[in-house]
């Protein structure tokens, strides 16, 4: 399916002229009448490869790691992405308070708690892990990432 989209421009512009009239200088002629279409064609083979490149990468740790490691360290790979693990807790009540909300059931004669320690919340969702020799190209990162993660997804990046 993807053999489509490239043409053999040269075999093309033979193709459409008569046996007759395939000289040199009407074909080089041809040719240098088309030359905009290659050009404008290449452009079009370019932008299919890097939107079918935006397709198949999303805001996931594993593509985002991948997309990274592609564009900053193509040889090596060191560039990781971790998840974070939950260390604050999230509470859903005012600090000033200081208890948790709970409901009172009268049938089952307990109380439901809507706080549970297992229930966390992180200043970052995951965190980009660098080597050293790449920090000069981290505001570029920065906007790769940006680009491909989730609005509501916060990261920092950090050297090794």
């Amino acid at each position: 399916m993807n053999n489509v989209f490239y043409l053999n421009w040269n075999r093309l512009t033979t193709f459409f002229i008569p046996k007759v009239l395939r000289k040199t200088l009407i074909l080089t002629f041809i040719n240098s009448a088309v030359l905009p279409l290659k050009a404008n064609h290449i452009a079009f083979l370019s932008f299919k490869k890097n939107t079918e490149y935006i397709l198949k990468h999303n805001g996931q740790v594993v593509y985002l790691q991948k997309m990274l490691n592609d564009k900053f360290d193509k040889n090596e790979r060191r560039i990781k992405v971790d998840n974070v693990k939950p260390i604050i807790p999230l509470r859903l009540y005012y600090v000033e308070d200081a208890k948790p909300l709970f409901s009172y059931h009268i049938e089952e004669g307990k109380s439901k708690h809507f706080f549970r320690s297992g229930h966390y919340y992180n200043e970052f969702d995951f965190i980009v892990s660098i080597p050293n020799d790449l920090i000069e190209s981290e505001s570029q990162m920065q906007a790769q990432i940006n680009y491909y993660k989730l609005f509501s997804k916060n990261y920092k990046i950090v050297t090794q």
